[in-house]
């Protein structure tokens, strides 16, 4: 990993209004240009809102595809990275999906894995969970995504470190019930694996669903480096230090220390469940 310049863009989703959104990602990048940042990231499903229901079917799109080809040239052309969520259409399947293009216009793709469907979260009804964990290895250092949930299973995490991941971005539609959670989950993840932890959600309301913003870039050792306003738009930026990961992980070795057996007997027990 090198130092590097995050940009995270905390505003509003427009829901169903996949063109509108998409303008404001081409605006993104613009801003995450001139103030020098080499990564931006929006927040999950931010290409068409979060709450969309059965205009998923009409709003997912394949990857590559219109969008995605639109963005990645924009995204090539200002020399950045960008992280992005959206509804993805492959075959009869429709994912969940976090979209990464680097600086040269590549294309990489996480999928959700864990989908909420309890109180007012509906994803199951809707996406495919996802059962891949890539780690992309980019210009920047290496980067694992999780989508909202995805964040409350440690073991997903403890994957990408294992894989080498030092950057873990977290994609959100996290409402306003669910604040207090993220906010003590997400530190320990970067305390647990040694990493950074970038953190992007949305914010307004959409069908009943209140997002409280509250982005935020985490150092390794689960502290606050910065953090967006509740509840309101902006961007969050960054400066991310390669010599604070290492310091950190010789301060705190946890992935030294991460025992492999213990992982198998996690799956052993939780197969038998």
């Amino acid at each position: 990993m090198r130092d590097f310049r995050v940009a995270i863009a905390q505003v509003k989703a427009e829901l169903n209004d996949r063109e509108r959104n998409r303008e404001a990602i081409l605006n993104g990048i613009e801003e995450a240009k001139e103030i020098g940042a080499e990564l931006l990231i929006f927040p999950e499903l931010f290409l068409t809102g979060y709450n969309m229901r059965n205009e998923v079917f009409r709003l997912a799109e394949e990857i590559p595809g219109e969008s995605t080809e639109m963005i990645a040239e924009a995204v090539k052309k200002a020399g950045i990275h960008l992280i992005f969520g959206m509804p993805e259409r492959e075959g009869e399947a429709i994912y969940n999906s976090a979209v990464l293009i680097d600086n040269e216009g590549n294309t990489g793709i996480y999928r959700k894995a864990m989908l909420p469907n309890f109180g007012p979260f509906e994803e199951a009804l809707y996406y495919t969970p996802g059962d891949e964990f890539p780690v992309f290895q980019t210009s920047l250092g290496a980067i694992g995504i999780e989508i909202c949930y995805d964040l409350f299973y440690p073991e997903i995490t403890k994957i990408y470190a294992g894989k080498g991941a030092e950057i873990l971005v977290n994609i959100s539609g996290s409402p306003s019930i669910s604040r207090a959670l993220f906010e003590t989950v997400l530190p320990a993840r970067a305390i647990e694996n040694g990493a950074y932890v970038l953190y992007s959600n949305n914010i307004g309301t959409q069908i009943g669903l209140v997002f409280w913003g509250g982005s935020r870039v985490i150092g390794p050792k689960g502290e606050i480096i910065a953090q967006g306003d509740p509840y309101e738009e902006g961007m969050v930026v960054a400066d991310i230090k390669a010599d604070v990961l290492r310091l950190a992980l010789q301060y705190r070795p946890t992935r030294r220390d991460t025992r492999p057996e213990i992982m198998e007997e996690l799956h052993s027990v939780w197969r038998e469940f």
